[in-house]
């Protein structure tokens, strides 16, 4: 793969330059691997946040639907 090509990906994928110049510098897969996982992990916790404060409004939304009909 070329190195234009992982840029972009790694991009798309959220990653900050400097993970993404220090991917390109590691020649080993399993260190390559490690990079990606560790991207992968802040990404779920960021969504797990995002989820956390949809269920909160959701649960108010709710609430005040339940408070008009009364």
């Amino acid at each position: 793969m070329k190195k234009q090509d992982i840029t972009i990906c790694l991009t798309d994928a959220g990653c900050q330059l400097d993970m993404i110049q220090q991917f390109l510098e590691k020649e080993d897969q399993d260190e390559r691997l490690i990079l990606l996982k560790k991207q992968k992990c802040c990404l779920l916790e960021k969504l797990h946040m995002i989820q956390k404060q949809i269920d909160c409004l959701d649960y108010f939304i709710y609430t005040l639907k339940k408070e008009n009909q009364e």
